[in-house]
C-alpha cells in the first residue's frame, strides 16, 4: 500500500530520481485484513510530535486506510488526530467514513459484483472491462496476462471512481476532455462506477522473459502508447522512455526494465544519509 496509487510521487516517481521520496517518514504497517471479497483494511503507526504539546513531545500517530486488494488505491481513510465524529457516523466501516457508493458495495460482500464489471468505457464491445475482446481472444486462458490487464484497466480509472466526490461515468468523460456536465440522479441506490478513459483502454499484456525484471510488466494502451506497470497492482512506473528513475533504484532494473541488482545495492546503500542531509 505504501507504493499504491495513491501516492503522489508513485506514477512516474515525479522527477525524484534516486533522491526520492522521503523513505524515513513513511509510517508502519501494523495491521492488514479483509473486509470484503475485493477490500482490505490497513493499520499503521508512526511516531510524530505532538503540534499541541508545549514540551514538543513525541506522540503516536495511527492511521486506518480501506484500500483496493487489486490495486492498493485508497477509498476511504481515518486518522487517530481525526476520528469520526457522532454527526459524521453515517456510512462508517472500521472506523472510516465511506462513500455511499463504495458502502452499499461492501456492505453486500460476496454478493456484489466482480469490481470489472463495474468498468465504463467507450466501445464496450470492442473493450469488454476495457480490455481488447481480440487480445482477450488469442491469450485465451493465460491467467496471469489477463490479470495484469485487469489490474492495469482498475489503476488507471479516473480518480473519482475511488475516492473525492461522487461522479457518474459521464461526469468523470466529460471531465476528462475538459468539459463540465451535471447528470441528474438519486443518492438512493447508487453503484459503483469505475469510469476509464478511452485513451487507456488496455490494447495488450506482455511479460518478456529474463532478464526482464519479474515484478514488471509491458501494457499497450488504445493510442498506441506504451507503459511499463507493476504486476501486482497494474500501477504505472514508467513509459515509452523507460521505467522511471526511481524505480529503477527501488527495483533493481535499467530504463528498459532488465534487471539490475546493482541498481537496487547504490538505491539502498546510506539512503537514510542521502534524503535526510
Amino acid at each position: 500500500m505504501q507504493q499504491g496509487c495513491g501516492e503522489a510521487w508513485s506514477g512516474m516517481g515525479g522527477g525524484l530520481g534516486l533522491l526520492g521520496p522521503d523513505l524515513s517518514t513513511w509510517p508502519a504497517v501494523v495491521g492488514c485484513r479483509m473486509v470484503s471479497k475485493d477490500v482490505w483494511v490497513v493499520d499503521t503507526e508512526c511516531s510524530r510530535t505532538d503540534e499541541e504539546s508545549v514540551n514538543g513531545e513525541v506522540a503516536i500517530h495511527k492511521e486506518r486506510f480501506l484500500i483496493l486488494e487489486a490495486t492498493g488505491e485508497v477509498i476511504a481513510s481515518a486518522s487517530s488526530a481525526r476520528p469520526v465524529q457522532q454527526h459524521e457516523s453515517d456510512n462508517v466501516i472500521e472506523g472510516c467514513r465511506v462513500r455511499p457508493d463504495w458502502f452499499a458495495r461492501i456492505q453486500q460482500g460476496d454478493a456484489s459484483h466482480p469490481l470489472l464489471q463495474m468498468i465504463k468505457t467507450k466501445e464496450e464491445d470492442a473493450y469488454p472491462a476495457g480490455i481488447s475482446k481480440s487480445w482477450q481472444s488469442r491469450v485465451g486462458n493465460d491467467q496471469e496476462l489477463l490479470k495484469t490487464a485487469e489490474r492495469a484497466v482498475l489503476a488507471s480509472c479516473a480518480l473519482n471512481s475511488t475516492s473525492g466526490c461522487k461522479m457518474t461515468a459521464v461526469e468523470m468523460d466529460a471531465e476528462s476532455i475538459g468539459k463540465s456536465t451535471v447528470v441528474p440522479r438519486s443518492k438512493a441506490g447508487e453503484r459503483v462506477a469505475l469510469y476509464l478513459p478511452e485513451s487507456l483502454q488496455v490494447l495488450s499484456v506482455h511479460i518478456p522473459l529474463e532478464p526482464f525484471h519479474p515484478a514488471l510488466a509491458q501494457v499497450h494502451r488504445q493510442t498506441g502508447h506504451s507503459q511499463y506497470v507493476l504486476r501486482d497492482t497494474g500501477q504505472i512506473v514508467g513509459n515509452e522512455d523507460g521505467v522511471a528513475p526511481l524505480w529503477q533504484g527501488l527495483l533493481g532494473c535499467d530504463y528498459a526494465g532488465q534487471r539490475d541488482d546493482k541498481l537496487a545495492e547504490s538505491f539502498w546503500q546510506g539512503w537514510e544519509e542521502r534524503l535526510l542531509s
